[in-house]
């Protein structure tokens, strides 16, 4: 019986002789009736044939059938004839099985049987020798036939032969369906079904779920966003994990199916306003800068308050409300003030809007002039934290300007975290003053 997949387990018992000469009597005999309890244990295994190692314990009853005129002068006398008793044996060995198919199999072992008793075999037992504890050889060589596969896992994949057969897998193979995955894993751990490498039909293997993606592969839709997983990694590079992978405000499956955006890019058309805002919000056209077909981008349309959809209020710049111009010298850095962004984040908060409208009037009404938009922070948080932050935020500055019109040549960018400070950041108003958008004229 097995104790687990290497090692089995296992009673005997059986019948035997011992039997040799004295002098020149031809024989002597001892006849035995071993019973025993062994560990046998698999050194290497492969699915046809077994070596393996064994020992034991137990009990062999023997009885002697020599008489006591047949024994030499220095034998033992005490030894007669019908004498006997019990005694404790270790048995051990070693030997190979080769199986024949799940019933039959052929065996071939031998070993030592050390027994705790010299009285086994006369001879030895003589006063005036060097005897120790009696011990025999034995040799076999079986066949034997095994009813029912019982508890054997032949591929070692966590679920019995037996059970295998009526589940239809390979109780041979420990993964049937090749998907990566155990056929145990998937019956008793994952639910899915062993003789399918995709379960769910979403287009990715059981194992490459569980394993990679970490999606579920009972389920081909994991995020419930309209695409299947399989579509989401291979055809649109977006997160089966994430309904909204761009974080645009539609779900990735929106943005394939009905709207045919990209569900990767927060901002198809490149106007400056997120996909979801646009389908949303403004009734654009996420995959048209200019939604109303006239002279300026949705988004810049929207910054400066006039109506993405009417082509009339974009043709004379004139017609739309402007705001007074910056006056700007060369080599002079004018502070934006009222220029403001979400906390610790490039975003441009749309208070910022007349502030950035004079900046881009400086621009469209002096052709020649090129700046350089710098950003600085107050002297909270790391340097190189805030020296990623302060070029983001100059660049969101310029960005804004290049959707508005203004040539992207025409401005150059650069951030200084808190290098340059122009008040104190002990105070809280100090920090507030450091935290600017400059605006400086190099041409």
């Amino acid at each position: 019986f097995p104790i687990f997949n290497r090692l089995q387990g296992a009673f005997g018992a059986g019948t035997g002789r011992l039997a040799g000469s004295i002098g020149t009597i031809d024989e002597f005999s001892s006849d035995l009736i071993p019973i025993d309890f062994r560990f046998r244990l698999a050194i290497l295994a492969t699915r046809k044939v077994i070596f393996y190692g064994y020992g034991g314990a137990g009990w062999v009853h023997y009885s002697l059938n020599t008489p006591y005129f047949a024994l030499p002068p220095t034998g033992n006398r005490d030894a007669t004839l019908g004498e006997g008793g019990w005694t404790a044996f270790i048995p051990f060995g070693a030997g190979f099985l080769l199986r024949a198919d799940d019933h039959w199999s052929f065996r071939l072992d031998g070993g030592s049987n050390l027994t705790f008793s010299d009285a086994l075999n006369p001879v030895l037992s003589a006063p005036n020798t060097t005897d120790k504890d009696d011990s025999y050889a034995t040799f076999g060589l079986g066949v034997s036939y095994s009813v029912g596969s019982g508890n054997k896992d032949s591929d070692e994949d966590g679920l019995k032969d037996r059970f295998e057969k009526q589940l239809g897998t390979d109780p041979k193979k420990a993964d049937t369906d090749g998907d990566r995955l155990n056929d145990g894993e998937e019956y008793n751990q994952y639910k899915t079904a062993p003789m399918e490498a995709d379960t769910d039909g979403d287009g990715l293997a059981d194992g490459d779920e569980v394993l990679v993606s970490r999606t579920n592969p009972l389920k081909a839709d994991t995020d419930d966003d309209g695409l299947k997983d399989g579509d989401e990694g291979m055809t649109y590079k977006t997160d089966p994990l994430k309904v909204d992978t761009d974080g645009d405000g539609l779900k990735d499956g929106e943005e394939v199916l009905t709207y045919k955006t990209n569900p990767a890019n927060a901002d198809a058309d490149g106007d400056g306003l997120k996909d979801g805002e646009e389908v949303n919000s403004y009734k654009t056209s996420p995959l048209k800068a200019d939604s109303d077909g006239g002279t300026i981008s949705d988004g810049v349309e929207v910054a400066r308050g006039t109506n993405p959809l009417d082509p009339s209020d974009d043709v004379a710049k004139k017609e739309v409300p402007r705001v007074e111009v910056l006056k700007v010298e060369r080599g002079q850095a004018i502070v934006l003030e009222g220029i403001v962004f979400k906390t610790a984040s490039s975003e441009i908060l749309p208070a910022s809007k007349e502030i950035l409208m004079k900046a881009y009037n400086t621009l469209d009404q002096n052709k020649d002039i090129e700046v350089e938009i710098q950003g600085h922070t107050d002297n909270v948080g790391q340097h190189d934290y805030n020296v990623k932050l302060s070029q983001a935020r100059a660049d969101a500055v310029k960005q804004w300007l290049v959707n508005a019109g203004i040539s992207s040549n025409r401005i150059t960018t650069r951030g200084f975290a808190f290098d340059k400070p122009i008040a104190d950041n002990k105070t809280p108003e100090g920090r507030q003053q450091n935290r600017r958008i400059e605006f400086l004229r190099i041409k």
